[in-house]
């Protein structure tokens, strides 16, 4: 099998997939699509509203909201976000696109550094004082795959998360 160089490199910092995800304009219609096509079952939807850094869309801090659910069954869970026209997870009436897949990664900012030396430009990363990403972050190519990257310590709260029970990462409670 053939591998470029640079393939190779990627592999290497990106980790396990967490999650693949849709941009959709009705939670409930998307779950049930999902649903009857796959099978599985689907969480209750949570809102989320979080100061953002989005380049694309401000050159400032924005504040993005948005709902999410997750269809889970086979792996990986599929994570779907609704939002209005001035979220990152907009998608027209009657639509469902993809959004990003989801990677674990050992060190944020080492994964941020690899995807920026592989063309991939910040699209998202929840806003802080501090320097570097903090809790999760998308980043684009120019032919528009979205990556999102996230810290494999958080993979235990992730896990717990999506079997009911409470979001318990350090830096989620930073987003509201």
């Amino acid at each position: 099998m053939f591998a470029s160089e640079s393939s190779q490199v990627a592999s290497s910092v990106l980790g396990e997939v967490f999650h693949v995800a849709y941009a959709v304009d009705d939670l409930t219609r998307a779950a049930d699509s999902l649903i009857a096509l796959s099978g599985g079952t689907v969480t209750d939807p949570v809102r989320i509203e979080a100061l953002v850094v989005a380049p694309a869309l401000s050159a400032d801090p924005v504040r993005v909201s948005g709902r999410l659910c997750w269809v889970l069954g086979d792996e990986p869970p599929v994570e779907l976000w609704e939002g209005g026209a001035e979220s990152p997870w907009f998608c027209p009436a009657g639509g469902m696109r993809f959004h990003h897949i989801a990677y674990y990664v050992d060190d944020l900012n080492a994964a941020a550094r690899s995807l920026e030396e592989q063309g991939f430009t910040l699209d998202l990363a929840p806003y802080h004082d501090g320097e570097g990403i903090f809790g999760f972050a998308y980043f684009r190519n120019a032919g528009g795959l979205r990556i999102e990257i996230q810290n494999i310590n958080d993979k235990p709260a992730m896990d717990a998360w999506l079997r009911g029970e409470p979001l318990q990462v350090d830096w989620f409670a930073e987003l509201q």
